[in-house]
């Protein structure tokens, strides 16, 4: 027991030097390890960073509270308390922080309000050690004797000042980093001269492609590139300030472009994450933090040189040699750091590292196979989702290559395929659409991106892994986007597309297991992996194997081989560009900015050279404009058109006369309207039907719709089952169909949000709950138009919404898809009729099972083709415009009847022992109308239906 006695004697004198030493220890690492945050290095040095970040203020104040504590204590007669007291104002200096890592995270910035009162004192000292400042203080006051040296009384003085101003520098530094501080630093907004934005957008695409096309290169003297801290702050550039970065940028070679996106973020970072003061910027705010900062700095060097010779000549011999070496020791070591974080952070010009993050699912279920022990133990511990995150593959070094295939890319994008405004917009909005065109493989391949875009990802990362590993021939940056992108999906969802998710990679993984289940023991090479994948989805014939992301990555990846290897890495290449270039687009500049404080991402690079080319950012697609669907009073005066047939007296002559034309002996005259507000506030109809004139408005798409159905389908007959219409006539209304929009039928933005709800069906759990009829949502029915020949309306689906498997006796049904995305899955009979005995199924073969997303054409079905027999399942919230020729009529025996469909394997007949793709088939069995259908009728607010043909 003695021994331990004497230990803990020890540890209690010797405590608060080993404190203090430690506390100096750790703002040396993170003087010297924070400038590695701007290189490529692993993920656990950047923890070491974080923890020594966190530490510091802990073990700062946790000194201080430990001298408070010891002042309380009755002195021997050789203490040297005095001499203690002395480093109080060491740790507010510590608590300043370093001038290379003021914060680690972005959301630290918006935390400087806690900071500052954390630093500031209360009315009275009382020991709260959350304000270490009035502690520091407190303790210098209560503990220092009147008859101590004055020479240590001025060191501590001068030790106090650079300490304090320090520990409210550093959350002046926070302050003028929060998100909202750099917006209202930056220049006052401009007003919007320009009266129509659309104009001011259209001439902004013909100058900027007639740049393009002329390849003009513009001296570095001529043009500025703006710096990057608007996107940042998620502002827009101005037209004006686009094209002057795009004519800069544009000049630029490959390597001076790329130096100049590695330069931008690297300046953000200092902005950001540090006091470093690198900027050109002129703002007023700015130059005051940066004079700030070197005052600071020039206190903090400076009086602790007086101090060491205050020290000095002090009566130091009269205390412990042990505590006059940790007091010179913080004395010198204060000066060299401060000296080393200024001289450093002058020489310092670092660009951003060009490594590029990577992820493969396939690597990753063979490197789990490889360390199986490994994975189980994290698996106990519940903490292999964790370390499936953060265990990442070996990063490559290629982003000089990728960019510059972003920059070819926008160029041929600007010379081939952006035209005008409409076209700019839509090659902002392809994700690989274009690339599948102008290989001729969009018929085959387009569904793969048809699904929601963190499913296109996963596919394709999948298929470019198995057409790797299938053809070496390849090049190995187009690897290096597929292994970036699912890195992304990972690591980064919120990056890569808001609403995307993680869980798909979990999913597909244990799809991929359950595929090779019994085959795990061998399996130590992605290239085995994949060798046992391409067999196993190749011999499928199980639904449970066919119904994955899996296979579906095989079908895809067997329409890329069937090409030649040149045209398929060409493919794959395009497609990856421009789902990254997409993905980029629609990730918030306040991402990207929090993204840099742990490394930062290639997406950010993709981001601002995309910018810089002149391309649309996340604010610029929340702000586009639209025309609406406005009823003829909100009409632009200037384009106000009323067509008047047979007018019996001239118009009067405040109208002018557009166009005069003689058909049918019956003349029709365009008139146009004044811009004057009596004819604002005026229908024109109206006043020219007071004169006597007939009038008709132009008619709206639906108006056109109804006239060309009227025409086409004959009232039925009862006697006989009305038949199909000719092939022309159906070509005319699917042509009409095709043109209409949400707006054409009265849906609005507040039509098309999802309601979150479950659509027809209610599941398991919510049966007998009485919360369910308060948040599922029903489909709902807008009815247009109905007559014995044929009816008009919309079905709207919301999120998971199904429509189960039903027919269309004796009727032609033409659907558009006017928003959203379904699943549709549609049968034909197989006549004659197939059944097997004693069993109250029947033979259907499949004709369509697909992924349905708007804009797509109108699809048909006839009475014996087609796809008869359908159903729908929403993938997301959508709507979809339906003519049925004749209407259901019970009268008639057109009623709808519901149907359950089997695998073909289910059930067996003598006629089926000769179909070759089992797969194509399905028994079908007719069931009872559902019972717990949610379906309401909604209000059609759309253009009116005038029945002017009866």
């Amino acid at each position: 027991m003695g021994d331990l006695s004497d230990a803990v004697q020890w540890w209690d004198a010797s405590q608060l030097r080993f404190l203090v030493l430690a506390s100096l220890g750790i703002q040396y690492l993170l003087t010297v390890l924070a400038v590695g945050r701007k290189f490529s290095v692993p993920s656990w040095f950047r923890l070491v960073i974080w923890l020594l970040y966190l530490g510091s203020d802990a073990l700062a104040i946790y000194t201080l509270a430990t001298l408070f504590n010891r002042q309380k204590k009755p002195s021997s007669s050789n203490d040297s308390r005095d001499l203690e007291v002395l480093w109080a104002p060491f740790m507010l200096l510590h608590l300043g922080g370093q001038v290379f890592i003021t914060a680690y995270d972005i959301e630290d910035n918006e935390l400087w309000k806690r900071h500052v009162v954390t630093a500031l004192s209360q009315a009275s000292f009382r020991p709260i050690f959350s304000n270490y400042i009035a502690v520091a203080l407190y303790v210098f006051c209560k503990s220092w004797s009147p008859s101590a040296d004055i020479k240590l009384l001025a060191t501590a003085i001068l030790i106090f000042i650079p300490g304090i101003l320090k520990c409210f520098t550093k959350p002046w530094g926070l302050k003028y980093a929060s998100f909202l501080s750099l917006a209202d630093s930056l220049d006052l907004a401009e007003r919007t001269t320009a009266a129509n934005r659309e104009e001011e957008l259209q001439n902004y695409v013909q100058e900027a492609r007639t740049f393009v096309l002329a390849n003009k290169k513009e001296s570095s003297d001529s043009v500025k590139l703006y710096a990057p801290q608007l996107l940042f702050v998620d502002f827009s550039y101005t037209y004006s300030r686009r094209l002057t970065n795009l004519k800069a940028f544009h000049s630029f070679n490959h390597q001076e472009a790329d130096s100049s996106l590695r330069h931008g973020l690297s300046d953000i970072f200092d902005l950001l994450y540090t006091r470093k003061n690198v900027f050109d910027f002129e703002e007023a705010e700015m130059r005051g933090r940066e004079c700030g900062s070197i005052f600071t700095w020039f206190l903090s060097f400076l009086l602790p040189i007086v101090a060491v010779v205050l020290f000095h000549i002090s009566h130091k011999k009269s205390y412990r040699r042990d505590d006059v070496a940790v007091t010179i020791v913080l004395l010198y070591s204060t000066i060299v750091l401060e000296f080393f974080s200024v001289s450093v952070m002058g020489a310092f010009k670092s660009q951003w590292p060009g490594t590029i993050a990577q992820r493969s699912i396939l690597g990753q279920f063979s490197r789990n196979k490889r360390h199986t022990n490994l994975m189980s133990f994290a698996t106990r511990l519940r903490c292999k989702d964790l370390l499936d995150q953060h265990w990442s593959m070996e990063s490559y070094d290629s982003s000089g290559i990728i960019t510059k295939l972003v920059r070819r890319h926008v160029e041929d994008g600007w010379k081939n395929f952006i035209t005008d405004a409409k076209s700019y917009r839509e090659f902002n909005d392809i994700r690989g659409q274009w690339t599948l065109q102008r290989e001729g493989c969009h018929e085959r391949l387009n569904w793969s991106l048809e699904k929601p875009f963190d499913e296109s990802i996963l596919l394709w990362h999948i298929a470019t892994d198995l057409c790797y590993y299938h053809n070496s021939e390849f090049l190995r940056y187009t690897l290096d986007i597929s292994h970036y992108m699912m890195h992304l999906l990972i690591a980064n969802p919120e990056m890569l597309m808001p609403g995307s998710r993680r869980s798909l990679f979990a999913r597909a993984h244990n799809e991929l297991e359950g595929i090779l289940k019994g085959e795990e023991d061998t399996l130590m090479k992605e290239a085995e992996v994949v060798e046992k994948v391409i067999d196993k989805v190749k011999s499928a014939r199980d639904a449970s194997t066919k119904e994955t992301f899996i296979y579906d990555a095989w079908l895809l990846a067997e329409v890329l081989m069937s090409l030649d290897s040149e045209q398929m890495w060409r493919l794959i290449e395009g497609v990856w560009l421009e789902m990254m270039c997409f993905s980029a687009g629609r990730c918030r500049g306040f991402l990207h900015a929090k993204a840099l404080g742990y490394g930062g991402e290639y997406l950010s690079h993709v981001w601002l050279a995309l910018a810089h080319s002149g391309m649309e950012t996340f604010t610029d697609r929340l702000q586009r404009t639209q025309k609406p669907h406005l009823p003829w009073k909100q009409w632009a005066p200037e384009a106000r058109k009323i067509a008047i047939v047979s007018p019996r007296k001239p118009p009067p002559p405040t109208f002018a006369v557009l166009l005069s034309s003689r058909r049918r002996r019956r003349s029709a005259v365009y008139i146009q309207a004044p811009a004057t507000r009596e004819a604002e506030n005026t229908n024109p109809a109206l006043v020219l039907m007071a004169w006597g004139v007939p009038t008709r408005l132009p008619s709206s798409r639906v108006q056109t719709l109804y006239e060309l159905c009227k025409r086409t389908f004959p009232s039925p007959s009862s006697a006989a089952p009305p038949s199909p219409p000719p092939a022309s006539a159906v070509r005319a209304i699917s042509s009409i169909m095709d043109t209409i929009s949400p707006v054409d039928v009265g849906l609005r933005d507040d039509n098309l949000e999802d309601g979150g709800g479950h659509g027809f069906f209610e599941s398991s759990f919510m049966k007998g709950s009485a919360r369910a009829a308060r948040w599922a949502q029903p489909i709902t029915y807008l009815h247009i138009y109905e007559c014995d020949a044929f009816s008009i309306g919309i079905f709207c689906l919301p999120t998971s919404a199904v429509i189960p498997l039903h027919d269309h006796p004796g009727m032609t049904v033409l659907s558009k898809i006017l928003y959203g995305s379904m699943h549709v899955k549609s049968y034909d009979w197989i006549e004659p009729t197939v059944l097997p005995s004693n069993q109250p199924v029947r033979l259907a073969k499949l004709h369509t099972d697909n992924v349905l997303t708007a804009p797509c054409p109108t699809t048909v079905l006839y009475p014996q083709s087609g796809g008869n027999l359908h159903s729908f399942t929403s993938v997301a919230s959508c709507a979809v415009l339906d003519v049925l020729a004749p209407p259901y009529s019970e009268n008639d025996g057109r009623v709808c009847t519901y149907f359950h469909d089997y695998p073909f394997s289910s059930f067996s007949a003598e006629r089926t022992k000769m179909v070759d793709r089992p797969d194509d088939y399905a028994w079908i069995e007719a069931i009872n109308s559902p019972v717990n259908i949610y379906m309401r009728p909604g209000m059609y607010t759309g253009p009116t239906v005038q029945d002017r043909l009866s």
